[in-house]
């Protein structure tokens, strides 16, 4: 089963049926004019070219208007998104003026807090100034007084020792001339004692020396011994006792520098006292002032009384225009969460619609590239009667059309195909190469020709070209001498799908006389045309 171009379902027909089909519609062909033929095939093209036409720029129409939606849509959509950013930065700007405000609240809430400690600390202050005020009015006098009278005692006491001082003093000085002066004598007296004891001793020993004495002289000397050892031990004995009036008088420098220490102790304390009762005066001034700044402190509480109630006020007047804030910011933010949602569903469909723009774009566009497309298939006569030089002119005018295809076309996709006694597709249709002009090369004429086939197997490419391109403009061009000997071919489908069969006949003599393909052009909406091998310039008409 088969596509016409118009849509209609072709169904493959037995060849038998074809052959009785086309000798019905040669029949009918030669009861109507060709012209008369040609003409209404003219117009029938012509009317659905001008469908084709229509349709065309209907579309194109329909894709300006949609890609205009598309942008429309797009510019509403970035409108929607900007709207969505503002609010948004809104919203910010919001929570950020809420949080400073909560932060000044709790700034001024901690200075509200720091001004009552203050206050209480003030009056606390007031309070203990007034009872020292209180117990100093009422213990000056007496604490005045009893400094006066402890400052008397103190005089009188040390007035007492320094006299003792005094008396101490020249005691002691007494004393210790007199133990200075026995001290000397002692010391004289154990002078001449201890020469009187050398000199004993040298006589002694002189005695010793001599060898001689009697008893008498031994007892004397015994005597002086002992006489010399009493001097000694009177003589430690006045050391000793030099030695304890030493310390006795040690004793009495001590006690003269303590009682001197506590006379300085003394004098300390009466300077104190003094500097007390000088002080007295200045205890009055600093109570006066004390009395003024407690008046003064009483009038500053009551003003940072009345300040504290006016940020109070102020408080509680920005608490009320935060809170309105906050509930105006939840108003904004529920409008913004709304239009987000439109937003969001309207890009959806946005999206939805710019993806089926886009398929439809993605159609067109296909359309488009395969209305540039052409299928061509060329069939070529290889029978006995054209070998020599029609063999030679038949592939040259192949070979020029290849060429002509090429230069015409950037996408031309070619099929080739020969008939003889057999058919042979030597190339199918695909898009155009380098090699494409050589594919007959190497074939030789022989047989007869056999246009039944033939034209079967270009029906069958084209039909597979029209699976891939259904859009695509197709062509059949027939190269022969214009001999059909054998079966004939049928081109009903190739006509009912609107594909033209030109026929290109090659001259074998001078004369053409050969005209029997003609049928199949006329047939088809095709031209017929004669080459020699000079002019190939009507082979642009044939691929236009």
């Amino acid at each position: 089963m088969d596509l016409g171009l118009d849509g209609r379902t072709m169904m493959a027909v037995e060849p038998e049926l074809l052959s009785e089909e086309n000798d019905t519609n040669l029949e009918e062909l030669e009861n109507v004019s060709p012209i008369h033929m040609l003409e209404l095939e003219l117009e029938t093209l012509a009317i659905e070219l001008d469908d084709e036409k229509e349709k065309s720029v209907a579309q194109s129409a329909n894709c300006d208007k949609h890609l205009q939606e598309l942008h429309n849509a797009e510019l509403s959509l970035l409108e929607c998104r900007e709207a969505l950013q503002k609010s948004e930065k809104r919203v910010q700007e919001a929570s950020f003026e809420l949080d400073s405000k909560q932060k000044t609240s709790a700034s001024l809430q901690k200075q509200l807090l720091q001004s009552k400690q203050l206050v209480g600390e003030a009056e606390r202050q007031r309070n203990g100034a007034k009872e020292q005020l209180e117990s100093k009015d009422a213990l000056t006098e007496s604490t005045v007084n009893d400094l006066v009278c402890k400052l008397d005692e103190r005089t009188a006491e040390l007035v007492d020792c320094r006299e003792r001082c005094e008396l101490l003093e020249n005691e002691f000085s007494d004393h210790k001339a007199l133990v200075i002066h026995q001290i000397g004598a002692l010391e004289e007296e154990h002078e001449q004692q201890m020469s009187r004891l050398m000199d004993q001793i040298k006589t002694l020993e002189r005695h010793r020396g001599s060898g001689a004495g009697s008893g008498q002289q031994q007892t004397q000397e015994a005597s002086e011994t002992k006489q010399a050892n009493d001097s000694r031990r009177h003589v430690r004995g006045m050391k000793q006792q030099g030695t304890h009036q030493r310390s006795e008088v040690k004793k009495l420098e001590e006690q003269l520098d303590f009682r001197e220490s506590r006379i300085a102790l003394l004098n300390h304390e009466v300077e104190a006292l003094q500097h007390k009762v000088r002080r007295i005066p200045a205890l009055a001034g600093k109570i006066s002032r004390l009395e003024s700044i407690i008046r003064t402190s009483e009038v500053s509480e009551e003003s940072e009384n009345q300040r504290i109630s006016n940020i109070v006020t102020d408080l509680q007047a920005q608490n009320k225009i935060l809170a309105s804030d906050v509930e105006r910011a939840k108003q904004s933010n529920a409008t913004i969460e709304k239009d987000r949602k439109k937003s969001t569903k309207r890009t959806a469909e946005l999206e939805a619609e710019k993806a089926r723009l886009e398929r439809r774009i993605v159609e067109l566009e296909q359309v488009r590239a395969q209305r540039s497309l052409i299928g061509i298939v060329l069939c070529v006569d290889i029978s006995g009667s054209l070998a020599g030089t029609p063999e030679q002119l038949a592939k040259d005018a192949f070979r020029k059309f290849i060429e002509k295809i090429r230069a015409k076309y950037s996408n031309a996709s070619v099929g080739v195909i020969v008939h003889a006694s057999s058919v042979t597709t030597v190339r199918k249709i695909s898009p155009l190469d380098a090699t494409a002009d050589r594919v007959i090369d190497s074939t030789w004429c022989g047989g007869s020709e056999n246009y039944y086939s033939a034209l079967s197997l270009v029906q069958t490419e084209l039909a597979s070209f029209n699976l891939s391109f259904p859009k695509a403009k197709r062509i059949v061009i027939l190269i022969s001498d214009g001999e059909d000997i054998g079966t004939p071919g049928n081109v009903a489908t190739l006509a009912a799908w609107g594909i033209p069969c030109h026929n290109v006949v090659i001259q074998k003599s001078t004369a053409f006389a050969s005209h029997e393909t003609t049928k199949y052009a006329t047939a088809t909406g095709g031209t017929t045309i004669y080459f020699n091998g000079t002019d190939s310039r009507e082979f642009d008409a044939l691929i236009a």
